[in-house]
């Protein structure tokens, strides 16, 4: 049983860094002796404000491309789509700051070890110089709201502590405090359009405020807004921070700073060992719900060194290591009253992260999720049953307004702010990712899961059943027959691409075999829903009609599932997105 990462050097660059989390606090740890840094982030803290997109010749060109799609026209389809049917980007989850806990005089280290205990959700380092032994502790606590950080040396030392932030924020200090308090921008473009579209501070952003608590039993001076603590041999720091986010439909307006200062004083009370042990009893009261034990006698060696061996040791050892940090970070980054895990999970350093570090619904938000249920932690599911209902609400207007039809869709990017409208604005490879539209089939059957796993037939009725039928609603409006079959029409099998028979690259197809699935699955899961509801309406005998008649699988002629509407020689065969696969897993 392993349930530790640990290195003998410190993190080079983030992904090595350890990352620890509450579901809404993210910390990021480098363990650095000299200047350690521990990047902040906090999920709520995002670019954007409430608004909603609207273009106003989207159904038409989307009824124009269905039409010539049908009509076996995908170069016309895909012309009509790219003039007519994507919109703005979305906005992009913030790196709120860093803190920095500065040596002074430091002396290279002699022994150093660096390790992450998952069960507990703690990291520790722990190094010797010349003239003392150190050992600091950091953890993020779900009962307390904060970032916890301890250090302890046998002998008396000095540090500087600091906080600086990428985004507009001011920094001071007061007493034994430093205030970090800052906006995102209300605009700001993914890493691929910055250099077309402005980053805009127009003061309607969300508003930040943090707040960093230390204790020491040395001196501590505030002196060019940096606290320096002198003859210290145990300082402990409580980081909280907080938001102007009130709702993705509201103006940030919340009083963040007064929220903030009201948690670090709270803290103040308190005992450093008091709070570490009512964390670690409630992370690993999640932890340890399952194990996974190959009896592998592991090698007393660093994480690293024995990835380096891998694959010719066979260590199981990074087989139960892998497993549980899937668990670890779930733990960490999705819990009640959180927002639900982004593309990093809640950790992101940089201003204009990868993919916007938002929520992309053609895989990566589901595989987040993936493993909850099946590893007894269907809690952490309830943030992603609060994005479903958000987007269940904004995508009302996507699927009038973009398909003239009933019901609610969203297509593959998502954002704070409910964002369910293609998205793709000037990039000319939008075709390639942003015309995706089963989302919201593919989110609804997380809600049928919790359903299968909890039995909870109050939460099927409520909340599952209601938001399936909308989604569900939305495919019959759009689906259409063909030759005796419901298609989605045009569809993607999304970031894959096929060359036609000129030899052009095509990016949508008359419908693909992922989509399809998706769908089917969808109808499926409804029908035993309302059965398991006693509901016998018009609109499940409709259901019911339509899901023998929706096409699902052909055979290529080399026997491989096809992945789009005819047997095309693929653009890329092993690409890493596999989507015609859903029918074996999730569906």
């Amino acid at each position: 049983m392993e349930h530790i990462l640990w290195y003998t050097s410190p993190a080079r660059y983030f992904e090595e860094a350890f990352v620890l989390g509450n579901g809404t606090l993210g910390a990021t740890v480098y363990g650095a002796p000299e200047k350690d840094k521990i990047a902040i982030n906090h999920d709520t803290l995002w670019s954007g404000k409430p608004r909603a997109y609207t273009l106003p010749n989207a159904k038409e060109a989307f009824f124009q491309a269905r039409e010539s799609a049908l009509q076996g026209d995908i170069a016309l389809a895909t012309k009509q789509l790219n003039e007519g049917f994507f919109g703005p980007f979305g906005q992009s989850y913030m790196p709120l700051g860093n803190f920095y806990i500065e040596t002074v005089n430091a002396t290279p280290f002699l022994e150093y070890k660096r390790e992450l205990d998952m069960e507990n959700g703690i990291a520790r380092v722990d190094y010797t110089t010349e003239n003392s032994s150190v050992s600091r502790e950091y953890f993020v606590s779900y009962p307390e709201k904060c970032i916890c950080v301890r250090v302890l040396s046998n002998k008396p030392c000095d540090y500087i502590l600091s906080m600086d932030s990428a985004l507009k924020s001011t920094v001071t200090a007061r007493g034994n405090r430093i205030y970090l308090i800052g906006e995102c921008p209300s605009m700001i473009a993914p890493a691929y359009a910055k250099d077309k579209i402005s980053t805009v501070y127009d003061g309607e952003g969300i508003r930040f405020a943090t707040v960093a608590l230390a204790d020491s039993d040395g001196g501590i001076a505030v002196e060019d807004n940096k606290l320096f603590v002198r003859n210290a041999q145990r300082l402990v720091v409580y980081i909280c921070a907080e938001t102007s986010y009130d709702g993705f439909d509201k103006k940030p307006n919340k009083n963040a700073l007064r929220r903030c200062e009201a948690r670090a004083e709270g803290l103040r009370l308190k005992r450093f060992e008091e709070i570490k042990r009512a964390h670690s009893f409630d992370f690993s009261a999640l932890f340890k719900r399952v194990e996974l034990d190959f009896g592998w006698d592991s090698p007393n060696l660093p994480t690293d060194e024995r990835l380096k061996l891998f694959p010719q040791t066979n260590d199981l050892g990074l087989v139960e290591l892998l497993f549980h940090y899937g668990r670890y970070l779930a733990i960490s980054a999705s819990r009640a009253g959180s927002q639900a895990m982004n593309l990093q999970g809640i950790w992101n350093e940089e201003l204009f992260p990868p993919w916007s570090s938002n929520y992309t619904v053609n895989i990566n938000t589901q595989m987040n999720y993936w493993h909850v249920f099946a590893c007894d932690l269907a809690e952490l599911n309830e943030p992603l049953v609060s994005l479903i209902k958000k987007l269940a609400i904004t995508g009302e207007k996507t699927a009038r307004e973009f398909y003239g039809a009933d019901g609610f869709c969203l297509h593959h990017n998502v954002d704070l702010w409910g964002l369910s409208t293609p998205v793709g604005d000037l990039d000319e490879y939008r075709m390639y990712y942003a015309f995706f539209n089963g989302a919201g089939a593919w989110l609804c059957r997380h809600l049928w899961e919790q359903y299968e796993y909890t039995l909870d037939e109050a939460f099927l009725r409520e909340t599952a059943y209601p938001i399936m039928k909308k989604a569900t609603a939305f495919y019959l409006s759009v689906m259409v027959e063909d030759n005796g079959k419901y298609i989605l029409c045009p569809s993607s099998s999304p970031e894959n691409t096929y060359f036609s028979e000129n030899g052009e690259v095509r990016h949508i197809a008359k419908y693909t075999a992922g989509t399809q699935a998706i769908v089917y699955d969808l109808f499926d899961n409804l029908i035993k829903a309302s059965k398991v509801l006693g509901v016998f309406d018009g609109f499940t005998q409709k259901v019911e009609s339509v899901l023998p008649k929706i096409l699902t699988y052909q055979i290529g002629k080399e026997g491989q599932l096809i992945e789009f509407d005819d047997d095309y020689k693929e653009c890329d065969s092993k690409h890493r997105h596999v989507t015609h696969l859903y029918g074996l897993y999730p569906g």
